[in-house]
Formats: structure tokens, C-alpha cells, sequence
């Protein structure tokens, strides 16, 4: 793999939480759902509310967070594992492109 790709990677990978911390708590509150669900049906699925609810649990709002969506319990903790998987994963090919 190109070791520019490998290095812009981990930088926006690196940089995305302090990007979302850097956004207000309320950034994804308003506006007009992009749910297909909500848009065909005018019915919330399963995942409503799962961005929001995410932006409130990055600024540690907790109960705001299981307002918008009980689920991200499990959501939440399933994202952390899968960002630290992915971050392992490219800091392992930017170490290897380092040694050749």
C-alpha cells in the first residue's frame, strides 16, 4: 500500500475524536433527519438517533445520550473497540512501511 495513503489514514483517524469533541455537544441535535425510514415512512427505526446519542456520549452526556437512543449502551463501547481495532491496524502498516 502507497505510504502516503497509510500515513494520511492515521492522521484522520487519529484526529477524528478531537475533531467530534471539538464540535458543540448539540451540532447534530437539529435539523432534518436523513433517515430513510423516517423520510419514506415517517417512522424512527431501530437507529435513530444513534449520531446524536454518540455526540452526547463523546461529551460524556449520558443521560442525553440514552434519550435520543437507549441502544447506544451497546453501540457506544462496539464503536470505541472497532476505532482502536482500526487505529492498531494502521499504526501496524505505517510501522511496517517505516521499515522498508
Amino acid at each position: 500500500m502507497n505510504k502516503l495513503i497509510i500515513w494520511v489514514g492515521l492522521f484522520i483517524w487519529a484526529a477524528l475524536p478531537f475533531y467530534l469533541l471539538a464540535l458543540p455537544i448539540d451540532h447534530f441535535d437539529y435539523g432534518k433527519s436523513h433517515c430513510p425510514s423516517v423520510l419514506l415512512f415517517h417512522q424512527e427505526c431501530f437507529a435513530c438517533g444513534l449520531t446524536r446519542a454518540t455526540q452526547h456520549m463523546l461529551h460524556g452526556d449520558w443521560q442525553g445520550a440514552r434519550a435520543f437512543n437507549a441502544g447506544i449502551i451497546v453501540v457506544f463501547p462496539t464503536l470505541i473497540a472497532l476505532y482502536v481495532a482500526v487505529m492498531c491496524k494502521i499504526v501496524g502498516a505505517a510501522r511496517r512501511s517505516i521499515q522498508r
